[in-house]
């Protein structure tokens, strides 16, 4: 290449002001997460292009490294900067840990990102290569946050796609690591058009054009039936001190209890959020379920809510955070213990492998439950139960039983009046959107809400307001093609698109304009 030439000169000074462009890279990812709910301004989606044209001017896999990991880390301290906000909650003995808590998550979820960068260039020097490369690893890269270890799929980089809602809708066919995927192959488009390869270009925006636009179609075309079904779901809005309090425990099950038999309307099922009930069901005192009934009026309703549960296995007591669900006459007759924990805030990890651990964190953190059972109510039909944390998982509803409705209990009082519970509500709401089923989402202080089989918010009640709401259920819709198929249409995907790169290498010269 001639040195006079406007590239090579681009270049030079590229190369010359590299520090400048990892903080631009840095600035690309905290406005580019304005992108995404709850903002939606969606043209500042454009600064996901600046960190992937850097991509293609450096060559050195440590370059492109810090450009993956400035970029993921702008967009991740921007996204969760309320992961701090349990701590100041907690009190100021928890203070100290801020610091590390808000620096510590983004950083270590910008590593995905920055081995997603890193990879393509100890394959493929070529441009159209590495893109395409780049395409994958960071697609693959979003699948392992989301699974590995406990897995932490928040701020994925297709949540750019969680509105509006018939672009949202794409979730029933791809998933939310398939709309990963959707956003890349857009975000990478430009470049291929900078360095002329407008094949490609095409082939990636037609493919996710195509998957957007029969979401959308599915979503018009599809039609909601309403059922006879009342449910009425209640947010106290306890502060975390005034829950947990001893002394404030009967007057906290009167405040629900008041709540839940509001208004004239009997509904069929009453709903209460996150360890509502604060105490073991062997605690309870043994006039609890005539008590429970005489504020139901006999009303013959059931009522799922959160509470602790233990067992004694092997001489040594597991504890639960678990769902449990009373029937008519106030009897317990179903529970379901919680499957995903939060790291650090229900379980801390490796303690098994480090003795230690156990020393500094006593023996009474939550264990995992080991069954995804469904709560049957006659009329309303098989129950599914997400507590909390496991709403955010794609995928993890899915089995061989289809459900008739997704319940979702949840303490959101902890995230503050910030972006977190709007965000843990839209991660909730694709799990109706891939299932095709129904779900109601009920928190301490968040957001309580409604939504169809389409995602379409039936009604909501507020960050800590106080009170209750009532929501005739619609029916599910037909099973989805992603509640079949699963993540595998994902991995066909990543597939296809290794067979792309391969068919480009070898014929690669049809492909050069």
């Amino acid at each position: 290449m001639n040195q006079y030439s406007p590239v090579h000169l681009i270049t030079e000074l590229f190369q010359n002001t590299y520090k400048i462009h990892i903080l631009s890279c840095f600035l690309s990812g905290i406005l580019a997460t304005f992108s995404t709910q709850p903002h939606n301004f969606i043209p500042l989606l454009f600064f996901c292009v600046v960190p992937v044209y850097y991509f293609i001017i450096y060559t050195k896999p440590k370059h492109l490294f810090c450009i993956g990991f400035s970029f993921g880390f702008g967009w991740f301290l921007a996204s969760l900067y309320w992961i701090i906000s349990p701590l100041f909650i907690l009190g100021p003995s928890y203070y100290w840990v801020s610091p590390f808590a808000f620096l510590g998550l983004p950083l270590l979820l910008s590593l995905f990102w920055g081995w997603a960068f890193f990879m393509p260039a100890l394959i493929d020097l070529d441009k159209t290569g590495k893109i395409i490369l780049l395409v994958i690893f960071w697609s693959l890269a979003e699948w392992l946050r989301g699974n590995i270890l406990s897995g932490f799929p928040w701020s994925m980089i297709g949540s750019i796609m969680y509105f509006p809602l018939e672009v949202a809708y794409s979730a029933s066919y791809v998933g939310a690591y398939g709309q990963n995927l959707i956003v890349i192959l857009l975000i990478v488009s430009p470049i291929l058009l900078i360095i002329n390869n407008k094949k490609i270009a095409l082939i990636f925006v037609m493919t996710a054009c195509f998957i957007i636009f029969t979401g959308i179609y599915k979503f018009h075309s599809t039609k909601i039936i309403k059922s006879q079904n009342l449910v009425r779901i209640v947010q106290p809005a306890f502060t975390h001190k005034q829950k947990w309090d001893r002394k404030k425990f009967w007057l906290n099950m009167q405040n629900l209890a008041y709540l839940s038999k509001q208004e004239k309307s009997i509904p069929h099922l009453i709903i209460w959020p996150e360890t509502a009930i604060t105490t073991f069901p062997e605690n309870l005192p043994q006039d609890f379920p005539s008590w429970l009934k005489e504020f139901f009026l006999s009303s013959k309703s059931y009522l799922i809510t959160g509470m602790p549960t233990k067992k004694v296995e092997n001489n040594s007591t597991k504890f639960f955070n678990s769902a449990v669900l009373f029937n008519e006459d106030g009897k317990l007759t179903d529970q379901y213990e919680k499957i995903k924990l939060v790291p650090f805030g229900e379980f801390i990890p490796f303690s098994n492998y480090f003795p230690f651990i156990n020393i500094l964190v006593g023996e009474n953190e939550f264990n995992k439950g080991k069954d995804k059972n469904l709560f049957y109510i006659e009329g309303i039909g098989k129950i599914r139960l997400l507590i909390c944390y496991e709403a955010i998982f794609p995928g993890f509803i899915n089995s061989k039983t289809h459900p008739d409705l997704l319940v979702n209990i949840t303490n959101d009082y902890w995230f503050g009046n910030t972006i977190g519970p709007e965000q843990h509500l839209i991660l909730s709401r694709q799990r109706a959107i891939e299932t095709g089923v129904p779900l109601i989402r009920v928190s301490n202080s968040g957001i309580s809400s409604g939504f169809d089989p389409l995602g379409k918010e039936l009604d909501r009640l507020k960050f800590g307001r106080t009170g209750f709401l009532d929501i005739t259920l619609p029916k599910k819709i037909e099973t989805t093609f992603f509640y079949k198929r699963g993540n595998t249409i994902f991995f066909i995907m990543v597939l296809l698109l290794i067979g792309c790169y391969f068919l480009i290498k070898i014929f690669k010269t049809k492909f050069d304009q």
